[in-house]
């Protein structure tokens, strides 16, 4: 599970989820023009004109697009997870014992989906949140927050799965928001996304570690265990010698 919660870590800031259909749905986004008509005047007007129609479509498609990946992400990662604990205790007499009773170890619980789906959620709003925060002294932010939050969300979750270290996939969408937000607020409001995110998921992965470790007997325990056992064996010496003083007695 450590290794599941590292690996959540690496891909939710290396760019590697920027593939597949995030990749094209964000590709989408940017060559409709959706993306620059966030922020330029001249096709922002003309977007209010239009009422943005179908336009918000894209911005919307593109945050749950995101949001899926990241699901996928943290699914899988538990997935690999409950597999390898039950593939490494299978492979001892003591760890096959402790599984034997019970059933369905080797896969996540049932309801894992739904409390990734409100990480994914929680790490969304968080992304809101910073934005809005911004937008209380930014004029111009709030000018559009006001009118497109959903899609400056979408594009600051695009980047923040990026790779910041590097010209990524998301170049555009991260030159977008430093102009109007500055470069270091965004490598800020970032990385605060990226380590709620991946601490919640770590949370998860917790729990789901917790149904193995419910199998075993606490420390405490085992002392009890190990005390009684020493008690019982002072006890049987006791009488052992007291038997054979007995004897020598008669």
């Amino acid at each position: 599970y450590g290794v599941a919660r590292d690996g959540a870590g690496t891909a939710v800031a290396d760019g590697s989820l920027l593939s597949g259909e995030l990749l094209s749905t964000w590709r989408d986004f940017e060559q409709s023009g959706d993306l620059l008509g966030l922020f330029e005047k001249k096709r922002f007007r003309k977007r209010l004109a239009d009422g943005f129609s179908g336009r918000n479509q894209r911005g919307a498609d593109l945050l749950a697009t995101a949001g899926a990946a990241v699901l996928a992400l943290a699914v899988v990662q538990a997935e690999s997870a409950a597999e390898a604990v039950t593939r490494a205790w299978r492979s001892v007499d003591a760890g096959a014992a402790l599984l034997a009773p019970t059933r369905g170890l080797d896969r996540p619980s049932h309801d894992l989906r739904d409390r990734l789906q409100r990480v994914v959620a929680d790490w969304q709003a968080g992304l809101t949140s910073a934005i809005e925060r911004v937008a209380e002294s930014n004029r111009r932010l709030d000018l559009i927050a006001g009118q497109q939050i959903d899609g400056l969300t979408a594009v600051l979750a695009g980047v923040a799965l990026d790779n910041l270290g590097s010209v990524g996939v998301t170049a555009r969408g991260r030159a977008a928001l430093e102009a109007v937000m500055g470069q270091g607020r965004i490598a800020e409001i970032v990385t605060g996304a990226r380590t709620r995110l991946v601490a919640d998921i770590a949370e998860v992965l917790a729990g789901e570690k917790q149904r193995f470790l419910d199998l075993l007997e606490s420390p405490e325990q085992v002392q009890t265990a190990h005390d009684a056992l020493r008690d019982a064996a002072r006890r049987a010496d006791y009488a052992r010698h007291s038997e054979a003083l007995d004897e020598e007695m008669a």
